[in-house]
């Protein structure tokens, strides 16, 4: 006669009761999480501004369910961080911002602001604008030598010079070689900067001079000159294309002159100068 054995069947209803506990636990009623993102976009009216205006621009944000926060960091010409958290249930935010400067600021230059927004699921996306505030009294940086066009030769040397003006002092000012591997600092100890740590004077203007050599096996590099002033105000010149040529792909000839004085006596001297990338 067969038997039956039901308590086998009660436990495989129990097991799957406690499964769909397990699960029912994980995500109760069954709720989906959100996963779509807001959407923020930054826009200015000009891209240069003068600093008797102020800084403005606007901040477009939005999100399916609401927002959480929304973070704008400053960098370069201007530094600060502000947040606009929101407490109750904000689905779109526009707002027009204008940031004012006291008398005398040493605020100007290239400003990069970007935006953050954050809803409350942790869901995030940004946006970055760049505004060039106009003041005469705001850090600059000159890139003096190399200029384009650029050239210079394996095994030769190539002179950087580099300058930074603002009213309230320089802290850094050096330059920036890409690939770094493409030169050498013969100097000692060898540096690509130069600091101006306090108690020590911070000059309102200054030129830093350094002399590199150029490695076999590039065809080319760039040398970007940057500067810090007092208040950690970063600003940075346009990179400079430099073209490394070699006896083989060099095609510019050597550019010669001389002197020689309108009356010329026995044993009187020619100075003849003669300069090329790639040698002599």
């Amino acid at each position: 006669m067969r038997q039956v054995r039901p308590s086998r069947g009660w436990w495989g209803i129990v097991a799957l009761a406690g499964l769909w506990a397990c699960e029912t636990a994980r995500n109760p009623g069954g709720v989906q999480r959100d996963v779509i993102p807001p959407l923020i976009t930054l826009t200015s009216s000009a891209d240069t501004q003068q600093i008797a205006s102020g800084l403005q621009f606007t901040v477009a944000a939005s999100d399916n369910l609401g927002l959480k926060d929304i973070q704008l960091t400053y960098t370069g010409g201007y530094l600060a961080q502000t947040d606009t958290v929101f407490n109750t249930t904000v689905t779109t935010f526009n707002v027009g911002k204008s940031i004012t400067f006291p008398a005398n600021s040493g605020a100007g230059g290239l400003i990069t602001i970007t935006g953050t927004a954050t809803d409350g699921a942790g869901n995030s996306s940004s946006s970055t604008i760049t505004i060039f505030l106009s003041n005469v009294q705001a850090l600059t940086v000159t890139l003096l030598q190399p200029v384009p066009p650029a050239v210079a030769a394996s095994g030769k040397n190539i002179p950087v010079q580099v300058q930074a003006r603002q009213l309230g002092g320089i802290a850094t000012v050096g330059f920036i070689i890409t690939p770094r591997n493409a030169v050498v600092d013969p100097t000692t100890p060898p540096s690509d900067s130069l600091v101006f740590t306090p108690p020590a004077r911070q000059p309102p203007d200054t030129i830093y001079s350094d002399t590199l050599t150029v490695q076999a096996g590039f065809t080319s590099f760039t040398v970007t000159g940057f500067a810090v002033d007092a208040g950690g105000r970063r600003a940075l010149t346009p990179p400079v294309t430099v073209a490394v040529q070699t006896p083989g792909n060099d095609l510019t000839p050597p550019a010669v002159s001389h002197t020689i004085s309108s009356r010329v006596e026995v044993n009187d001297n020619i100075t003849v100068h003669a300069t090329d990338p790639s040698g002599i």
